[in-house]
């Protein structure tokens, strides 16, 4: 991935959503980890160019674009975990709407944020989504045009590959939304409590 790279935040989560202005035509991705008992991670990586695309819910009564399926980023999710040894994870509908309702949130707000105004942290939109969760991760980003961009990117990144690769994760969902600057991408992974 060309760009810059740098850590934002600290194990105590303590940071903040960078308005895409203070970043022009960078892409961004966070990695966001966390267990029930608390400890959060923030790193991002930047470089690469915004495009846009159709996804959910913007576009939510079309067919994906081919490349941009929740399926593909999640069966080449898998493939990097059996190369590392891990289990597969699962799609979980809980996980699925609560990754595509944030997906949809980061579109519609044009921020890139595992947390905002009346989203709260991916733990507590799994909660919310009815989902007892005992550990959660959360990969996000903005402006990778397909499936296969994006797990490389994340893959790329150490704390975005930590996230993918952590074999303790039993389920996961995808969202992927249009938008300005799109397509917005989130990935939750998360064992059962």
């Amino acid at each position: 991935m060309a760009g810059r790279s740098a850590k934002y935040g600290n194990a105590r989560g303590r940071g903040r959503a960078l308005p895409l202005t203070a970043l022009p035509l960078a892409v961004l991705l966070l990695a966001m980890t966390a267990t029930a008992a608390g400890g959060l991670e923030l790193p991002y990586a930047a470089g690469g160019a915004a495009r846009t695309a159709q996804g959910f819910p913007a576009g939510a009564n079309s067919r994906p674009e081919r490349g941009r399926s929740p399926d593909a980023v999640l069966r080449l999710i898998n493939e990097r975990r059996a190369a590392a040894g891990c289990r597969p994870v699962r799609e979980h509908s809980a996980l699925t709407r609560a990754a595509r309702r944030h997906s949809a949130h980061m579109a519609r707000t044009a921020s890139l944020a595992h947390s905002g105004p009346g989203e709260g942290r991916p733990g507590g939109r799994l909660t919310a989504a009815g989902y007892r969760w005992s550990r959660v991760g959360e990969d996000l980003a903005q402006g990778q045009p397909d499936a296969a961009t994006v797990v490389r990117d994340w893959m790329r990144s150490p704390g975005h590959r930590r996230t993918l690769l952590t074999c303790a994760y039993e389920h996961a969902g995808v969202g992927v939304s249009g938008g300005p600057a799109g397509p917005w991408w989130t990935v939750l992974l998360a064992t059962r409590r």
